[in-house]
């Protein structure tokens, strides 16, 4: 670039160039995402799309034509149901013992925790929370709800699912196949709890699979010091 502005112009204003507008619009990204220096690209999408919707507040632009898709397409996002995924779903109650009870715990209080903004309660039986709830209580300041029956056998039906087809799908399909089984059995779960419930566990695996990186912290007492 230098080479064909100095041919083609006698003088170049080198404070044009400067890279300040860029860094100030990142810092932004960095600050918007809690401050970490590394941030990756679901970070900064997700803080540029709420910048826009900040400024089409501001200048009283109308927002009921917008839309609210996330906008997220990719080759897993269709489900391919195989025979062996049908047969799964058929055999999820009899599966259900092979579930460790450690497990259970923390199956039990996810439950609450995906159902917990729901204004209606529904009337249910809690032996799973009775069995498996001491987790849910231990960490409980008023705010977690007890899951009923149903709430739970679906997490803990989801859960194995998830362990069989988690290289296959994304959140998005991930959670069509929570609703299919939802529907399967009669859970009566929304698709919001799905939703929910396949973020859980995907950002479970990522945490368990990509281990934390200690160049973060040695970069911020870089920067400190």
């Amino acid at each position: 670039m230098t080479k064909s502005l100095l041919h083609e112009n006698q003088f170049v204003l080198l404070g044009k160039f400067t890279t300040d507008p860029l860094e100030k619009a990142f810092g932004k990204l960095r600050q918007g995402s809690g401050g970490t220096y590394f941030i990756n690209v679901q970070q900064i999408l997700e803080k540029v799309n709420m910048m826009k919707t900040k400024l089409a507040l501001r200048i009283d632009l109308d927002v009921s034509d917008l839309s609210t898709e996330s906008g997220h397409i990719c080759e897993k996002c269709v489900v391919h149901w195989t025979h062996e995924m049908c047969e799964m779903v058929e055999e999820l109650p009899n599966m259900e013992h092979s579930v460790e009870g450690d497990v259970k715990y923390s199956l039990v209080f996810i439950a609450g925790y995906v159902i917990r903004k729901d204004k209606e309660v529904v009337e249910d039986s809690c032996s799973y929370f009775e069995k498996f709830g001491t987790f849910t209580l231990s960490l409980s300041r008023g705010s977690l709800v007890q899951a009923g029956d149903s709430a739970c056998q679906w997490t803990i039906f989801c859960y194995m699912m998830f362990q069989s087809v988690c290289e296959k799908v994304c959140r998005n399909s991930l959670s069509e196949i929570f609703m299919e089984i939802s529907q399967y059995y009669g859970f009566q779960m929304d698709k919001h709890h799905c939703f929910a419930l396949s973020n859980i566990l995907f950002n479970n695996l990522c945490n368990i699979t990509n281990l934390p990186s200690d160049k973060e912290p040695k970069q911020k007492v870089l920067k400190l010091s």
